[in-house]
């Protein structure tokens, strides 16, 4: 079982295949194949891109040997031109692949990504094991960190001149894809001295508060901010793993609801990765608005240096009555969702 729903092994057992078998030992070893199939960060510049390479690694951390098939789903705006054969992979080693892919947005921050649905065939002991596997395919760039003039956190966006990254479309595959009237919502980052910055404006057409749900489950914003060295926010953790590693802990995590909401267990036990940013929020004619600052002295002591560069993450929540379901709005593949890419919401200082 996963977040996401069960899983099932399809597996060949003396010549019959289409039979479903769950046993302690495939279950471990699906658990083992989960992320075996992960993006390696292609940077690019952030405007003027029209084609380009998109690699994928293949481990194989298993005991025979592994093929892998894709097959290619194109996204709105992102299309991939070729068409890889399958690849073998030897137990205990990794494979690489290449994808080219074309834009019709040049504007890297306004890609979907496409699809990339991975068959796996490989052996548990004796028998056939076949999985299926999706990945998100996505070039992506270092997005500039700007000097900022006078910043007040106080939820109004007087002082930010535009907000120039534009969110109306799904950027995270498992999520389904939104209407721009009813969610969407537009950001720009800035940093002084003192403080790393973020300005959001959404709009959101029925704007619903639940004091009895947590933060997560009503309308506001999840927001991470996470300035590790990159080996470690690259790492594209489940958000599970992510929590018992003690990575959460180490970031800026931030849940933020329009008013007062039920924390659950976890944010109890992330409450000092919670406190790190102020953050204000107001109603809007369109929606609301939310400023956040995070101190550079935090940065600069999860960084190790003086800090440079960092990865963010962002999304909406969107309930539109109360009991129902909330639905999410993605800029990019979520890195602690179930098909990250590697290397996104990447930010950096400019000079």
């Amino acid at each position: 079982m996963t977040a996401q729903g069960p899983r099932i092994a399809n597996l060949m057992l003396d010549g019959i295949e289409d039979v479903d078998v769950a046993t302690p030992e495939t279950h471990a070893a699906a658990d083992k194949l989960e992320r075996l199939v992960r993006s390696v960060p292609t940077f690019v510049a952030p405007r003027g891109f029209e084609r380009g390479s998109i690699e994928l690694a293949i481990e194989n951390p298993g005991d025979a040997v592994l093929t892998a098939t894709p097959r290619f789903i194109r996204s709105g705006n992102l299309e991939v031109t070729s068409q890889p054969a399958a690849i073998e992979v030897p137990p205990g080693e990794s494979g690489m692949l290449r994808a080219e892919v074309r834009a019709s947005n040049g504007d890297v921050a306004m890609l979907q990504p496409a699809r990339a649905i991975w068959s796996i065939e490989t052996k548990i002991g004796p028998r056939t094991a076949r999985f299926e596997t999706t990945v998100a395919v996505l070039p992506v760039a270092r997005y500039a960190i700007p000097k900022a003039g006078r910043v007040a956190i106080d939820g109004k966006l007087d002082e930010w001149p535009r907000l120039p990254f534009e969110v109306q479309t799904q950027g995270e595959l498992s999520a389904p894809p939104p209407t721009p009237s009813d969610i969407s919502f537009r950001f720009a980052v800035a940093r002084d001295a003192e403080n790393f910055y973020l300005a959001v404006d959404v709009t959101d057409d029925s704007i619903v508060q639940d004091v009895s749900a947590p933060a997560n489950e009503q309308d506001g914003l999840t927001i991470s901010i996470d300035p590790r060295p990159a080996a470690e926010r690259d790492a594209n953790k489940s958000l599970e793993d992510a929590f018992f590693s003690g990575d959460l802990a180490r970031i800026s995590y931030n849940l933020i609801a329009l008013g007062d909401s039920t924390p659950t267990q976890l944010q109890g036990q992330l409450q000092a990765a919670m406190s790190v940013a102020t953050r204000a929020v107001v109603r809007t004619p369109r929606g609301y608005s939310v400023e956040l600052a995070v101190p550079a002295a935090f940065l600069d002591e999860r960084q190790g240096e003086s800090w440079r560069e960092l990865r963010m993450t962002i999304h909406a929540n969107d309930l539109d009555e109360q009991g129902g379901g909330v639905t999410t709005l993605h800029w990019q593949p979520y890195r602690f969702g179930p098909a990250p890419t590697a290397g996104t919401g990447a930010f950096v200082k400019s000079e």
